[in-house]
């Protein structure tokens, strides 16, 4: 009987230590004072950020949104361009002192249209976290200058501006401008080349590529800026 005893009392040990050594285990989560394990929240398209419980600090990237590339319709004016490229979206990067369950509106700007024929390329929007941070759209490629847009720009403590369009070639069977490079971001759209429409832009914040040279009343079109992004980390 008492050998019986022993040998159950060293199973019942042995059976607790490999609990205690191999048992399930908590997960570490993150929060605000640091140790545990980074997670983010990535917004492509405009919503709201609630501050989790426990978490003291955020930081915050935004992205501009890409300006669209220029069109182009020689004839209209003889002395035309082919469209410029739309600059790309400005970065910005902070962090933040926040207080649990504070929601923050998230704005997600759009890119830009390309410009149809004889028209400019429209601005991309602004990208910013409530009023703290904020990194602005690229211009719209010019017509029929073909200059190319202004990238976006950010007042952030960490920022990089967004790349200005490309000129267009040469007037008669030119090419569009390629699109700026969204800042720390997206890649810019190709000009189109002669008679061909200026490419997309690559999220975020890529500018769209110039219409390439066309004869009225054939015409060519800008290709689209780059929407921009938000990323919150915590």
């Amino acid at each position: 009987m008492k050998k019986t005893w022993f040998t159950l009392s060293i199973l019942s040990l042995c059976a607790f230590l490999l609990a205690f050594v191999y048992g399930c285990q908590t997960s570490p989560t993150s929060s605000g004072g640091g140790g545990g394990t980074a997670q983010s929240q990535t917004f492509t398209s405009s919503g709201t950020f609630t501050v989790e419980a426990g978490v003291t600090s955020i930081t915050v990237q935004v992205w501009g949104a890409g300006g669209g590339g220029g069109g182009q319709a020689n004839g209209v004016m003889e002395t035309s361009w082919p469209g410029g490229g739309g600059g790309g979206g400005g970065y910005g990067k902070q962090t933040f002192d926040v207080i649990s369950g504070d929601a923050y509106p998230v704005t997600v700007g759009a890119g830009g249209a390309g410009g149809v024929g004889y028209e400019a390329g429209h601005n991309g929007g602004t990208s910013s976290f409530a009023s703290l941070i904020s990194a602005g759209g690229g211009t719209g490629g010019n017509a029929p200058s073909g200059w190319g847009g202004a990238g976006g720009t950010s007042t952030a403590t960490i920022n990089e501006n967004g790349e200005t369009g490309k000129t267009s070639t040469q007037a008669i069977n030119g090419s569009g401008g390629n699109g700026g490079a969204g800042g720390n971001g997206g890649a810019c759209g190709n000009g189109g080349a002669n008679t061909v429409s200026g490419s997309n832009g690559t999220a975020p914040g890529g500018g769209g590529g110039g219409g390439g040279y066309s004869e009225y009343p054939s015409h060519t079109v800008g290709g689209a800026g780059a929407s921009g992004k938000v990323i919150v980390t915590w």
